[in-house]
């Protein structure tokens, strides 16, 4: 839906298969990128899943223990937060491209 309003805010012609192949291409760049700077706040292992790591930063957040600052915390939910708003746009791109192009999403 996202990329969808971006379309009509850009007021151009449809984004190709090739262009939305790049543009999720560079989603995902992002969504790792966030998920290391994650893995490195936190200091966990660099060996650790995707879900392993939004685990541990979930119970960072909900958990009450006072020896974990709340700067910490708090930086930690806004990475979390970045990263799931990465995984909607990914899936809004592929949901796009395969309307597009469906042979290259479900080949």
């Amino acid at each position: 839906m996202k990329l969808r309003i971006l379309n009509f805010l850009r007021r151009g012609p449809p984004l190709s298969s090739q262009d939305l192949e790049s543009e999720w291409l560079v989603v995902a760049e992002r969504r790792s990128q966030k998920l290391e700077e994650i893995t490195e706040l936190l200091s966990i292992s660099p060996d650790a899943d995707a879900d392993e790591v939004l685990g541990i930063t979930k119970w960072w957040r909900e958990t009450g223990d006072v020896s974990i600052p709340a700067k910490l915390k708090n930086h930690a939910d806004r990475l979390r937060r970045e990263f799931h708003s990465l995984n909607e746009l990914s899936l809004d791109i592929l949901d796009e491209l395969e309307a597009v192009a469906p042979a290259l999403v479900n080949p």
